[in-house]
């Protein structure tokens, strides 16, 4: 409990008993911007990691590392089109649909 005072005033909480504690969703922590693109975009992530595309036939047409924070991504060589990314950051792996336009 706490007691606060202000002048001759008292007041006192009540007491909570905390049964838990919220994990931080890392999942959550991996962005990729902007989508669609022109061929070029962001990944923010919250540690290192790697970057795998695919395109739609599921062949692997880039592989890269990535750093903690942001991190540019040039596909200016391929095919407009739909790609799949997969982005592996320690334990935690997230896929996204990218359209190069």
């Amino acid at each position: 409990a706490v007691i606060v005072t202000l002048n001759s005033c008292s007041d006192t909480s009540s007491c909570v008993t905390i049964i838990g504690i919220a994990t931080y969703d890392q999942a959550n922590a991996i962005n990729l911007y902007p989508n669609p693109n022109n061929g070029m975009f962001t990944v923010e992530s919250f540690e290192n990691g790697v970057i795998t595309v695919f395109d739609i036939t599921g062949k692997e047409v880039l592989n890269q590392q990535i750093i903690a924070g942001k991190t540019s991504v040039l596909m200016d060589n391929q095919a407009k089109g739909l790609y799949i990314v997969r982005i592996v950051c320690g334990d935690v792996s997230t896929t996204h649909r990218v359209i190069v336009d």
